[in-house]
Formats: C-alpha cells, sequence, structure tokens
C-alpha cells in the first residue's frame, strides 16, 4: 500500500472507487486544503486463543493541498 505515496488521489480513487469518507484536515500544521481519504475493507478476522475476533481495516490515506498522497496509515489490517 505504501506505493500509492506520490501518486495523486484521483489515481487511487480511480483504481479503488469511492473512498468510505474525505475530510478536510484541519488540524494545527496540516497545509490548507489537505485532506484525510479513508477506505474501510471489511470483513477481517484477528484470530485469538479463545476464538476469532471480527475486525474492520481501515486505510487512511493522507494528501496535500495538490492532492499527491503523502503519507498512509492503517489499522487492523
Amino acid at each position: 500500500m505504501d506505493s500509492w505515496i506520490g501518486h495523486h488521489r484521483e489515481e487511487l480513487v480511480k483504481a479503488w472507487g469511492p473512498p468510505a469518507a474525505e475530510v478536510p484536515l484541519r488540524e494545527a500544521g496540516a497545509r490548507l486544503g489537505s485532506t484525510s481519504i479513508t477506505y474501510m475493507q471489511e470483513p477481517g478476522r484477528y484470530t485469538l486463543q479463545h476464538g476469532d475476533l471480527p475486525s474492520t481495516c481501515r486505510m487512511v490515506f493522507h494528501a496535500g493541498a495538490e492532492g499527491m498522497i503523502t503519507s498512509l496509515t492503517y489499522y487492523l489490517c
């Protein structure tokens, strides 16, 4: 997934379809026009000692004001 860093957000949307969410970043230090692009993938499962725990993989791409993807964070993938 790190291979998306440096690509334009439009390329990601074209390849993966519409994101689950896309929100402007308004936190301190974020450039004006930066966005957070979230994709969800389910179902996922974590195998635990006493059974499986269902989970939802969440991939969050960060794009700068010019639309280029600058970083990626994923949870429960």
